[in-house]
């Protein structure tokens, strides 16, 4: 959710894998319940405390369920973000190859293709 709201992402219900078709959570977490956990002063020993207080064994189980459930949302959305920003930096970073040896190509010919080389591969000179 803290994520979502980050990166201006909106929320969509988990796809079915066997049908592709999106399907909603069994137990959802209600959202003023979500809002409560990502509040800047959360105290969580007062939230198990109230929870514990108001729930039904039964309700304790749909309550875990939910957060489990959100838990796992929030581990995906993480590695897709990961992934995303990963591939951009590798897309990036082979673009400012390019650019580099394009310019060194233009340049100075072999030297500048030696020294590109020579930096790339770690090599310094004495």
């Amino acid at each position: 959710n803290a994520l979502r709201d980050y990166y201006g992402l909106k929320a969509t219900a988990p796809t079915d894998a066997s049908n592709g078709q999106q399907r909603s959570s069994p137990d959802p977490v209600p959202e003023t319940t979500l809002s409560e956990l990502d509040a800047p002063g959360f105290d969580a020993e007062a939230y198990v405390r109230d929870v514990l207080a108001r729930e039904s064994l039964q309700g304790l189980l749909k309550v875990e369920s939910g957060l489990i459930n959100e838990i796992r949302a929030l581990d995906g959305e993480k590695k897709a973000l990961v992934y995303d920003n990963y591939s951009k930096l590798i897309t990036a970073t082979d673009t400012i190859r390019r650019v580099r040896l394009s310019r060194l190509k233009k340049g100075c010919g072999m030297i500048g293709l030696f020294l590109m080389w020579a930096n790339d591969n770690g090599v310094t000179s004495r």
